[in-house]
């Protein structure tokens, strides 16, 4: 079986993760409510290019995998979870999100979608708010929570009452210190 983790993201530059954490990247878009592969030469630092470089960097035993819901952190619902239910098709080992929504009314298929990808196995990291607002899926008792805290030591585990499971703070990576150059 391929342990394959897939960084769900707004843009993934495939280009300029292999040249900051010297992993290939197999890239796909949402287009049209599907899953298709993505082609495209973006060489953008995007939020979702430096996850993915991240993923890669501290996972590298895994397959690395991105799907590009949509630019600059406005993707729509719909793709994010075409995104997951491609996921769940696939048969992917780990789903890394940095991305949410605060109201979690209308979230019906996203909330089956997450749950499904659990059911089969999947582990699921999810954005937290790092301002405390509730975060879907984040918030969803099958997935970890996390968000950025500058006053944790390392990893810390939080009260996940507020959709929140695990406090990530300052940290040194290669990655980091190569997009500081």
């Amino acid at each position: 079986m391929r342990e394959r983790l897939v960084v769900i993201d707004d843009q993934i530059s495939p280009t300029l993760v292999q040249r900051l954490c010297g992993k290939k990247i197999e890239t796909w878009r949402i287009e049209d409510g599907a899953c298709v592969p993505d082609r495209s030469p973006i060489h953008t630092r995007s939020h979702g290019t430096v996850c993915a470089a991240l993923a890669g960097e501290f996972l590298p035993e895994m397959e690395l995998v991105g799907i590009s819901t949509g630019g600059n952190g406005g993707a729509q619902v719909e793709n994010v979870c075409a995104a997951l239910e491609w996921c769940l098709q696939d048969g992917a080992a780990v789903v890394c999100m940095s991305m949410g929504v605060t109201c979690g009314l209308g979230l019906e298929r996203m909330e089956a979608a997450v749950r499904a990808l659990n059911q089969a196995g999947c582990r699921i990291f999810c954005a937290s708010s790092n301002d405390g607002k509730l975060t879907f899926p984040a918030a969803y008792p099958w997935t970890v929570g996390v968000q950025f805290d500058p006053a944790a030591q390392g990893v810390a585990q939080v009260d996940p009452r507020w959709g929140c499971d695990v406090a990530v703070g300052p940290f040194s990576s290669r990655v980091l210190d190569g997009l500081a150059r």
